[in-house]
Order: structure tokens, then C-alpha cells, then sequence
């Protein structure tokens, strides 16, 4: 099946997609440590390390570097990206322009505009 890529109405798609992750995102309560404290990303109950690679379930794999409020991705053709924490002072959603990242419980969902979300697993 050959599906046609529209610029602008699958930036859209993708800008709203990743908008309304990060809202919803914002909308749950944490609980434990943040990134602040521990230097680790986590949704407070699944601790994760400083540094980890995620299996995603079209092939390839994301690195995922935290740092004090962002963190480094790098994707599998060696693309780096630095997100920002979004809103600032919280340890699971991350972004920037057109990307979002979200990591909770061994999982990352990155959304990068023009491109299929991906769901990937530590």
C-alpha cells in the first residue's frame, strides 16, 4: 500500500498529534523524584537510567540521554535532537519545534514532524 505525503496536512496531523500528547501529559499528576533531583527520566514509578536505548517496534532504536530539565535523542541514522522538559520542571515530556518526545514506564512514544510516530520499548 503506497500512501501520498502531504507536507502540510501531515505536519498538521503530526503538530496536533504531539500537542495533544503534551497537553494530556500535562494533565497527569506525578509522583517520585524528578530530573532535578536524580538526574534520571521516569515516570516515578519505573526509574530509568541516565542513559537508554529503546527498541522501537518498526526496527531501528532511539538513545535517550538525560540531562537537568532535557534530554539528547539520537536516532538510528545518527540524527541528535536536544528537547527541552515541556512544561519545564517535570522528568517525561519533552519537545521542541515539530518533535516530542514522552518516556514513561520503559517506554517512549517520539512523534517528529513529517515522520510516523514511533513507540519504543527499553
Amino acid at each position: 500500500m503506497t500512501t501520498k505525503f502531504h507536507p502540510g496536512r501531515d505536519a498538521l496531523r503530526v503538530a496536533l498529534a504531539a500537542g495533544a500528547v503534551l497537553f494530556l501529559a500535562a494533565c497527569v499528576s506525578e509522583t517520585g523524584p524528578t530530573s532535578e533531583t536524580t538526574g534520571t527520566i521516569g515516570d516515578g514509578n519505573v526509574p530509568q537510567p541516565r542513559s537508554a536505548t529503546y527498541a522501537c517496534e518498526t526496527g531501528g532504536s532511539i538513545r535517550v540521554e538525560a540531562g537537568r530539565g532535557a534530554v539528547r535523542l539520537t536516532n538510528t541514522e545518527g540524527e541528535v535532537f536536544e528537547l527541552m522538559a515541556a512544561p519545564p520542571n517535570q522528568n517525561t515530556r519533552f519537545g521542541q519545534s515539530g518533535m516530542a518526545l514522552v518516556v514513561e514506564g520503559g517506554e517512549a512514544l517520539w512523534m517528529h514532524a513529517g515522520k510516523e510516530p514511533l513507540t519504543c520499548r527499553r
